[in-house]
């Protein structure tokens, strides 16, 4: 049923952006905590845009023209992916094209929703503690390995 909610709530579209402008793209997501994944991509010239990740508050600040706050950014750029842990809620997709002044920008946007494992931590990515663990596991391994074959080496060593 979480995976039958999660396609429907997420989205693949063409968003167009004028020279110099911004647009937000509103979303909501599921009612449980889930990973949000963006992809974007430019679908013509320019310099590239900026996505960003805006709670519902910070969209309706930048509305107003005062101070925001984001979530999550790219640089401006060509493609990009913005990836985060969200709690259910309602956010906004900010697509940024004020660095460019000649160009309007189609911009392919697609989001998505996927369940927490409860592991938290983006996929392939351990802890500090682990990856000191893994690392001095590893480094005594190799000495172990060197040790053993330099002691094995000077046994047949010829002697003069």
């Amino acid at each position: 049923m979480f995976l039958a909610l999660l396609a429907l709530l997420a989205f693949n579209d063409v968003v167009s952006v004028g020279a110099g402008q911004w647009k937000l793209v509103p979303f909501k997501t599921p009612n449980e905590r889930s990973r949000f994944v963006c992809e974007f991509m430019l679908m013509g010239e320019g310099a590239g845009v900026r996505a960003a990740l805006l709670t519902e508050e910070s969209a309706a600040k930048l509305r107003q023209g005062h101070l925001h706050g984001v979530l999550l950014s790219t640089g401006y750029e060509q493609k990009g992916h913005l990836r985060r842990e969200l709690d259910p809620g309602r956010y906004a997709i900010l697509i940024d094209n004020r660095m460019e002044g000649r160009y309007g920008a189609e911009v392919w946007l697609r989001v998505a929703f996927e369940p927490v494992t409860g592991l938290g931590g983006e996929p392939g990515e351990l802890s500090p503690q682990r990856r000191a663990a893994v690392i001095a596991i590893s480094a005594l391994f190799f000495l172990s390995v060197a040790a053993y074959t330099w002691r094995r080496l000077l046994r047949h060593w010829p002697r003069k």
